[in-house]
């Protein structure tokens, strides 16, 4: 995450995933509404994040950012890294979650479930909720 200068050269809806290179996903985060001042939100791909990951923290988002200049706009007034190690599974698998067992209830949900987003996350969490509900005597 970048706090910038100036507005970004983002357009709306300030968000997107461009076709090639080390990021996987950029926004805008005022554009966004999520952010009182400029700021930028960067993601960088899986192949970028494995390759980089035993860098420096700071010389990684260096990175990021200069891959990012083109939408940057203005100067940048600090910026902040951080890596999540399992932050996307590798393998998905295609139901919505997997009851584990019916007495007790025992669910397991998450982004594994449904698709490695966080809308994937959400609907194994609603699946999985149904699942209790549904394991519950009534």
């Amino acid at each position: 995450m970048a706090v910038l200068e100036g507005p970004s050269r983002m357009l709306p809806p300030g968000g997107f995933a461009p076709a090639e290179g080390p990021i996987a996903w950029i926004a805008d985060n005022q554009l966004k509404g999520v952010s009182a001042e400029p700021a930028i939100t960067i993601h960088a791909t899986d192949e970028f994040s494995v390759a980089h990951w035993d860098q420096d923290r700071d010389e990684t988002a260096r990175m990021l950012i200069a891959a990012a200049d083109e939408w940057m706009g203005g100067g940048i007034k600090s910026f902040q890294i951080h890596g999540w190690r399992f932050s996307k599974p590798k393998q998905t698998d295609p139901s919505s979650c997997a009851l584990v067992s019916s007495d007790p209830p025992l669910v397991l949900a998450g982004d594994v479930f449904a698709g490695p987003r966080v809308e994937g996350a959400a609907l194994s969490g609603w699946a999985a909720a149904e699942a209790v509900i549904a394991a519950i005597p009534h």
